[in-house]
């Protein structure tokens, strides 16, 4: 008998329910869920509609795959960085500042270095680096959120983990659906939805908080 497994006192269902149950009990829950699928946008949308653009500009597909690497580099050095400045400067204002403002100017830079250069890798590489420097702003969204909810912490971080499953759908769905207006609508449209979440960001408050 020893070795029964005990049922799960919270059934992986409810856990899942209860998860999407709190974006409606506290509003600002699901305003934490917009801007967690927001941070995943550029992620999972530029995969889809940068190869094309770059290879528009006589970038290869290997020089692209080989940039993609060394963003994300960059992306894990600067979420150390802005976990440590979270603590100093507050997680809301990091998120505001690096998260929002950095990745939204950054995808604008990001589209406009191949319209200015054309072929120039370096150039490329770096505004890539600084993009993904700025997704690593978003960081500390993960501790965040739960402090918004310490009752419910566990549903509060299940609403984040909907809300970066739900970034991997709509970013290619946004491409999907803008690419048939170009590339810079694309870019200008993700990069006015990152600037936007930095609204939003500012009323991610913890209880007690003016």
């Amino acid at each position: 008998n020893e070795f029964i497994l005990k049922p799960r006192t919270t059934p992986v269902f409810k856990e899942l329910s209860a998860g999407i149950s709190i974006m409606y009990e506290r509003p600002r829950i699901g305003l934490a869920v917009i801007v967690k699928t927001i941070n995943g946008l550029g992620t999972y949308g530029f995969v889809v509609v940068l190869p094309l653009f770059l290879l528009d500009k006589h970038f290869t597909l290997e020089e692209w795959a080989s940039i993609w690497g060394i963003t994300f580099i960059s992306n894990q050095v600067f979420n150390i960085i802005f976990g440590w400045m979270g603590d100093k400067i507050g997680f809301r204002r990091t998120i505001q500042i690096f998260g929002s403002i950095l990745t939204g100017v950054a995808t604008l830079i990001v589209y406009w270095v191949p319209m200015i250069w054309g072929h120039n890798y370096v150039a490329f590489m770096l505004a890539m680096c600084l993009w993904g420097a700025g997704l690593a702003g978003f960081v500390p969204m993960t501790p965040l959120v739960p402090m918004m909810a310490p009752d419910k912490k566990g549903a509060a971080n299940s609403a984040v983990n909907f809300g970066s499953g739900l970034g991997n759908f709509v970013g290619p769905a946004l491409v999907s659906v803008l690419a048939g207006f170009g590339t810079g609508v694309v870019m200008y449209t993700m990069a006015g939805l990152y600037l936007f979440s930095g609204i939003l960001v500012q009323f991610l408050k913890v209880p007690g908080e003016k």
